[in-house]
């Protein structure tokens, strides 16, 4: 069976139909865009907007053109950033300490007992604050919060440090009381301490030298100066990577073939029963058509696409089972498995009820069978092209826009 020119003819007018509608609103669109930019173009009362910085984001300049009777003046254009309300400057204020005030303990349970140094940040992110620390005494505690309290043994020891916040004109100040005591270290962390003081004894006797060699072990203390990794345990997680996206190409590629192949064995179907359909009207048994069927495919397979391969090859291989002795009741059902698809499955069941109960109307059925899979293939054939025609909407879409912004831009220049 095949397909009438006048169905052809049909199918092409219905295309032709939709490519047009396509294409009439894309003019439309087109028409409209045009016509508001000549009209945005040519209203009188227009206003130009510069949009400020955002607080803390420091001022910008514009460039901002004069034009006078055709004469034209270029001037530079300081724009400040946005300002705070003095609500908004309150609330910053209030924002700001109780951020510094928790950053600032690091490690110490509290002001009123500091063991170990201290946080001074002197900046916030995203809060357009400035901030200055001042210390009471450069020896117990430094404005970067470095705590000198290694010689202290017992005791402790008051200082008082000043926070100051200052946002444009106004500014705030708290004064905190900080209570210093010795330090609490482990015995480790003295041996440490011991090797860090050896360490910088031989940065200071080889000054004088480009390349500073330092003992891997100080102490019985490992040294590790920089980030040093193992070279190997990263180019193993490259190859790692590397390989996992093999794998998933791979996958991907094979699900691809899979769809193609199952695509393939569906549009063949009707092909088959054609051929069934010719050999058992021509007085063949099945077993003689399937033995021809494969035969003829032995001759021509080079010429065959190798989607359309697979299922000729199931019968090929179906049929050397029946060769070695397989009934035609296990090739049957073994092929039906093999190939996974309803159509082969519901086949295969007719040629075995033909065998097993025998059936007058074999031929009959069949026809119709081959008939109604024709019509699906032409189903089939049609939902490809539609796919094909979906696939075409991103380059056409670019090349919209291209056509767009050709149009478009000197339109709105010359405005």
């Amino acid at each position: 069976m095949a397909v009438s020119d006048e169905e052809l003819r049909q199918h092409l007018k219905r295309q032709i139909q939709q490519e047009i509608k396509i294409g009439c609103v894309i003019l439309m669109l087109l028409f409209l865009c045009i016509v508001g930019a000549c009209i945005s173009g040519r209203t009188g009362e227009q206003t130009t907007e510069i949009t400020r910085n955002p607080a803390g984001g420091g001022e910008a300049e514009e460039n901002v053109t004069i034009d006078i009777e055709g004469e034209q003046f270029e001037y530079s254009l300081t724009v400040e950033e946005e300002y705070l309300t003095k609500a908004e400057r309150e609330s910053l204020f209030q924002e700001s300490f109780q951020y510094l005030e928790k950053e600032m303990l690091c490690k110490n349970p509290g002001l009123n007992e500091v063991r170990s140094h201290l946080r001074f940040l002197w900046e916030i992110p995203d809060k357009p604050v400035e901030i200055r620390w001042e210390t009471e005494d450069d020896t117990l505690i430094d404005t970067e919060g470095n705590v000198y309290n290694q010689s202290m043994k017992s005791g402790s020891k008051v200082v008082h440090i000043k926070l100051m916040l200052s946002y444009q004109n106004d500014e705030e100040e708290k004064v905190y009381k900080i209570t210093i005591f010795p330090r609490q270290i482990s015995g480790n962390q003295k041996v440490a301490e011991n090797v860090l003081a050896k360490i910088r004894e031989l940065e200071k006797e080889n000054r004088t030298s480009s390349i500073l060699k330092i003992p891997s072990m100080i102490e019985g203390a490992q040294i590790k100066i920089g980030d040093t990794e193992n070279p190997w345990v990263f180019l193993a997680g490259m190859i790692a990577v590397f390989g996992a996206l093999l794998i998933a190409r791979q996958w991907e590629y094979e699900n691809r073939r899979k769809k193609e192949v199952r695509r393939a064995s569906e549009m063949e179907y009707s092909n088959i029963l054609w051929q069934f359909v010719l050999f058992l009207e021509a007085g063949f048994t099945i077993p003689m058509a399937w033995l021809k069927i494969v035969s003829d495919y032995e001759k021509n397979k080079k010429e065959m696409p190798e989607e359309k391969r697979y299922v000729y090859e199931q019968m090929s291989y179906a049929w050397r089972q029946m060769e070695l002795g397989y009934s035609m009741e296990e090739v049957f059902l073994f092929f039906s498995r093999k190939m996974g698809l309803r159509s082969y499955a519901k086949l295969m069941t007719l040629f075995l009820q033909n065998i097993t109960k025998g059936s007058k109307h074999m031929l009959d059925i069949l026809k119709t069978e081959e008939h109604q899979a024709f019509v699906d293939r032409c189903e089939q054939a049609k939902r490809m092209g539609e796919e094909a025609d979906t696939k075409l909407l991103l380059p056409m879409g670019m090349m919209l826009l291209n056509i767009l912004l050709l149009l478009m831009v000197p339109a709105y220049l010359q405005f």
